[in-house]
């Protein structure tokens, strides 16, 4: 993941907590590289909120940013490497250096109201990728928000209940970052959908349905497998 995206996530963490947390409050008008944690109010006291967060924010991987923050504090700067952790700039590399090694068990989630197309999706693809799918988009809600390993979710845009845009909105309330490929029967139902999703980057890719397994297996797969190989937010 690029440094600026890193950062944006950090401002975005910082000033979710700055809403929920007096400890967090009268931050700086201006956070960059060079802005210290210091002036961004991190102590030992609450250094354990700010990195259940980024958990939250970027799933199940070992950011440890609690931990590289008490070594500094414990060895006051004198232990190797530890005197270079005082400004979200080192804490933006430090994240990209643990995004790097990327989450090791990726989980993929699919969900749609038809049965027939979720058994398909199984038998094709449980093989090769970790998988698990939903008919009901409340139950995958809840699935997304209590497992930090899925990394890209693959939803129907029609479905009872919930809507494909509306399960992304729910879940990018907590998780904005967590990729989305929005499949649909016909963007041009509503022909500038698909238009204003890419706008805002609401959805990684879209998928046509009806759905050819046949003909596009392998064009669904590579589009997973993008996000698998690493980019995974």
């Amino acid at each position: 993941m690029q440094s600026d995206r890193v950062l944006a996530i950090l401002r975005e963490v910082f000033s979710s907590l700055s809403r929920e947390n007096p400890s967090f409050a009268s931050l700086p008008s201006v956070i960059d590289q060079s802005t210290t944690l210091e002036a961004l109010h991190v102590t030992d006291a609450n250094i354990g909120e700010l990195a259940k967060e980024l958990r939250n924010r970027l799933g199940g991987i070992a950011l440890n940013v609690e931990l590289m923050y008490r070594m500094q504090k414990a060895f006051g700067g004198t232990s190797s490497g530890q005197n270079q952790y005082s400004t979200i700039g080192d804490m933006v590399r430090h994240i990209q250096s643990s995004l790097h090694h990327g989450i090791q068990n990726p989980v993929v989630v699919y969900v749609d109201d038809e049965e027939e197309n979720l058994f398909v999706f199984r038998r094709r693809y449980a093989k090769r990728v970790n998988l698990r799918t939903f008919s009901k988009p409340d139950e995958a809600l809840a699935f997304i928000k209590d497992n930090s390993d899925v990394v890209l979710v693959l939803t129907d845009e029609s479905m009872p209940g919930m809507s494909g845009n509306q399960l992304c909105d729910q879940v990018h309330m907590s998780k904005p970052f967590l990729k989305f490929v929005l499949i649909t029967g016909n963007p041009g139902g509503d022909e500038n959908l698909m238009h204003r999703s890419l706008r805002h980057g609401r959805f990684y890719d879209f998928i046509n349905k009806p759905l050819d397994f046949d003909k596009k297996g392998e064009e669904y797969f590579e589009s997973m497998n993008k996000v698998l190989s690493g980019d995974f937010f």
